[in-house]
């Protein structure tokens, strides 16, 4: 029994060979009775073939489901001694994963935007992303990264079967105030994925105050004492310092009566703080870190 082998290919796309028929003799070649096995078609089958004349055949593998195909494709001729042809038909196809992401009931392709809108610093946002795997083989070796702090990532699984799906948390916690972007990139074997992440940080409205005091700060962040140094040309200052967390919640009120000041934040809670400094002409804010 003779053989066409189509070789390997992916699920969906199809692939073929060709057989080639030639009447060798020296009459009339009839060709009858052709049976195409399930998961292959052929292209014209020929009826009839002339004295020396042949023809080509192609047959092709559909690749519509995943695994090793093989088939016989049969004929009968008019031929005594070869009244049926067998031809023995072998290929494999191999499945593709494929990723859906959606966040709710909105799908969220590859390149698109996940906006998080305005929170206040030291807030957290977050959003849910559900991703399935809606091809024909597993998603391995998945990882997720994001390229800016403010962002981060959870639950990330490595492996989702087909038909399978998973949930990942994205959260966005604002350090400082301003409009921050970021990339979200999610990688796996033949897995590719990306996002532009968005999201603006905020104070609140009691801490939008004058910036122009030129006021140094350090360390900041701070693991307990800070220390304020005021240029200002003199040592008798009539300032008060406030820390304040993002919420409004005042923790602390110190009279700042010197160039030079520390204040002690060792047994404060760590976290995102603003020091609001109020001074004769004016009040200033500081962003703080504790750590």
């Amino acid at each position: 029994m003779d053989s066409l082998l189509l070789g390997n290919t992916e699920f969906g796309t199809s692939i073929s060979g060709t057989l080639r028929l030639t009447n060798v003799g020296k009459a009339l070649l009839e060709l009858s009775d052709w049976v195409v096995p399930t998961g292959f078609t052929t292209s014209t089958l020929p009826a009839t073939l002339g004295v020396g004349e042949y023809a080509e055949v192609t047959v092709t593998l559909e690749a519509n489901i995943v695994g090793e195909a093989n088939g016989t494709l049969t004929f009968t001729t008019n031929v005594e001694k070869f009244n049926s042809y067998i031809l023995f038909l072998n290929g494999k196809v191999t499945g593709v994963p494929q990723l859906a992401v959606t966040v709710g009931e909105t799908d969220l392709p590859t390149g698109n935007t996940l906006d998080f809108g305005s929170l206040q610093v030291g807030d957290q946002g977050m959003k849910t992303l559900i991703l399935a795997n809606t091809g024909t083989a597993a998603i391995e070796n998945l990882t997720i990264q994001v390229n800016r702090v403010d962002f981060g990532v959870a639950n990330v699984p490595s492996h989702i079967e087909v038909g399978d799906s998973a949930k990942v948390v994205i959260t966005f916690s604002p350090e400082q105030a301003g409009d921050m972007v970021a990339s979200l990139s999610l990688k796996g074997a033949g897995i590719e994925w990306s996002s532009t992440l968005r999201g603006k940080g905020d104070i609140p409205s009691s801490l939008r105050d004058n910036q122009d005091l030129d006021i140094q700060l350090y360390p900041n962040p701070t693991q307990g004492r800070v220390t304020l140094n005021f240029p200002l040309g003199t040592d008798h200052l009539d300032f008060t310092c406030s820390l304040i967390d993002p919420s409004g919640r005042e923790y602390l009120i110190s009279l700042l009566d010197a160039n030079v000041h520390q204040l002690d934040l060792g047994r404060y809670p760590s976290g995102v703080y603003w020091l609001r400094i109020t001074t004769p002409e004016g009040v200033t804010t500081r962003r703080i870190v504790k750590e």
